[in-house]
C-alpha cells in the first residue's frame, strides 16, 4: 500500500466514525497500518497519542495532518473501542503547566485524542 492509498484510508476512517480514536483508525487501516512505532506530540517525546503503527501510519498521518486537528478526551472513550495504553494520563493541569513552559514530560504518558477534520475555511486557508 502506498502512503496515499493509506493516508486516503485515514481520511475516510475519519468521516465515517466522526472524531474516531486511534484504535478505530489502526482497524480502519488494517494490518499495514501496525507496527513498533510510536506517535507523539509534536515536540514532546514523552507525551504518547498511541502505539505499535507502522511508518506507513505515521507517513500517512503527517501527509494529512494540515487537514486534522487532535481533541483530548477520556481515556474512557478508548475503553469502549477496546484498545488502551498502560500508560499514566496527565491531568489537564500537568499538560497546561508542562505546554506553557516548553518542558517535556518527566517519564511516558499517554494523552488520549481522537482526530477530526479541520473546517472547510481552515482548510482553505492551509491550501493558500
Amino acid at each position: 500500500m502506498t502512503v496515499q492509498k493509506m493516508a486516503t484510508r485515514i481520511l475516510e476512517a475519519i468521516r465515517y466514525c466522526v472524531n474516531p480514536s486511534f484504535a478505530e483508525l489502526l482497524n480502519a487501516c488494517g494490518p499495514e497500518g501496525r507496527g513498533d512505532l510510536v506517535v507523539r506530540f509534536p515536540g514532546k517525546e514523552n507525551l504518547i497519542l498511541w502505539t505499535d503503527v507502522s511508518q506507513l501510519f505515521i507517513d500517512a498521518l503527517n501527509l494529512i495532518k494540515p487537514k486534522t486537528e487532535i481533541h483530548k478526551v477520556s481515556e474512557l472513550l478508548y475503553l469502549m473501542d477496546g484498545a488502551v495504553l498502560t500508560l499514566d494520563v496527565p491531568s489537564e493541569r500537568l499538560i497546561m503547566r508542562t505546554l506553557k513552559r516548553g518542558e517535556d514530560f518527566k517519564k511516558p504518558m499517554w494523552l488520549p485524542v481522537t482526530i477530526s477534520l479541520k473546517s472547510e475555511l481552515e482548510n482553505s486557508e492551509t491550501a493558500l
